[in-house]
């Protein structure tokens, strides 16, 4: 009982020594005494070196701050007025906000991001990243990498090289976000990462999501579409689970590739398709320009519930000793090409199980070899 009572206490001293900090641009100046609603701040930069403590909130003015920082202080919040009228604006060598190994539970809120190499970059460290955008970076619009945790919420990531990348076991969850209009692909996933995608648009990028290399992803209720090369793009022993009420349509590109399109697997990698206690409504793979699902390389599908429709090649598509599940919950129909197709000169790609319905398609239900394991 003692013991505790000293925990509670400690824990009340700590909230109690955590301060707000301001910063306003326009009235602000950088001195000692500065950091009151009265006499704000004038830069981000000086308030974190020189005023702000671990657990402390820096709330920023309106204003474009052109500046390169490094939040170094555990449990800190810097919060903008508004990603619409509040940015950082960096320099192209360097990311614009630097989260360094070590630091943990850094929130930042209300921001647009954009002129660094990165917007965001993390090493080992955690954040929160909320109604913020990422824009117009060199590189990518967030990085987080080795065993970084990073999750975000509102958030647009747009025309940069790629909108975010998780590499080295770091972990990223995205909700309500959009990723658009970045020059290469949406969302990087790689090297034993991982990443969920929930209630999020990923469009207009080169790839929407790619997964390699022992990484993993999941998407709940995502749109993947137009998209100019593939929607899903899983490769090198990754794997990818649809979980319910996702779309993945109009991906590929404008000259049809047999193997891009809507999702597409290489290199041992795995995907399931299926409803879950997430979502109850099926995922929507339809008017991709080339197959609805691309398996090649000996990946495997898990196909238990989704409508594969008007996809501009085949609906499925099985190559190079390939295999997939299909399940009564899956329907595929109106599609270009076959319903279900093997395209490997040995014969040696396979499906299992039928899907519930299986017409309408152009060249006719399957042209593929059955096996039962």
């Amino acid at each position: 009982m003692v013991a505790m009572v000293l925990i509670l206490s400690a824990l009340a001293a700590v909230q109690a020594a955590s301060r707000t900090w301001f910063v306003n641009k326009v009235t602000g100046i950088d001195r000692i005494d500065c950091g009151t609603t009265v006499a704000p701040c004038k830069t981000i930069g000086y308030t974190l070196k020189n005023k702000a403590a671990a657990g402390d909130t820096i709330k920023v003015a309106a204003g474009a701050y052109n500046e390169s920082l490094t939040i170094d202080k555990n449990n800190l919040s810097l919060l903008g007025a508004g990603a619409a009228t509040t940015s950082i604006v960096g320099v192209t060598a360097t990311p614009v906000v630097s989260i360094p190994m070590g630091v943990v539970n850094a929130t930042i809120s209300g921001f647009t991001i954009r002129g660094g190499f990165d917007g965001i970059y993390l090493q080992q460290s955690s954040a929160k990243i909320q109604n913020c955008t990422l824009q117009n970076n060199v590189n990518r619009g967030l990085y987080a990498a080795a065993n970084s945790l990073v999750m975000l919420t509102s958030v647009v990531s747009k025309a940069n090289a790629y909108g975010l990348a998780f590499s080295a076991n770091a972990t990223g969850g995205i909700y309500t976000s959009t990723l658009t209009q970045n020059t290469g692909d949406g969302l990087i996933v790689n090297y034993n990462a991982h990443a969920k995608l929930i209630t999020c648009t990923v469009s207009y990028n080169q790839n929407g999501v790619s997964v390699f290399r022992e990484s993993s992803v999941y998407l709940v209720g995502t749109k993947v579409s137009y998209n100019k090369v593939r929607g899903l793009n899983i490769s090198s022993h990754a794997g990818a689970d649809l979980l319910g009420g996702n779309t993945i349509s109009y991906n590929g590109p404008s000259t049809m590739v047999l193997y891009q399109g809507g999702i597409c697997l290489y290199n041992a990698s795995q995907i399931s398709i299926m409803t879950s206690s997430f979502s109850s409504v099926k995922d929507i793979i339809a008017y991709n320009n080339g197959p609805g699902i691309y398996v090649g390389d000996k990946s495997e599908l898990l196909l238990n519930s989704a409508s594969v429709t008007q996809n501009k090649l085949d609906g499925v598509r099985l190559a190079n000793d390939s295999s997939a599940q299909i399940g009564a919950g899956a329907s595929i129909t109106y599609n270009k090409g076959y319903g279900i197709r093997c395209t490997d000169s040995a014969g040696d790609s396979k499906y299992n199980g039928a899907p519930g319905v299986n017409t309408g398609n152009t060249l006719g239900p399957t042209k593929c070899s059955k096996f039962n394991p």
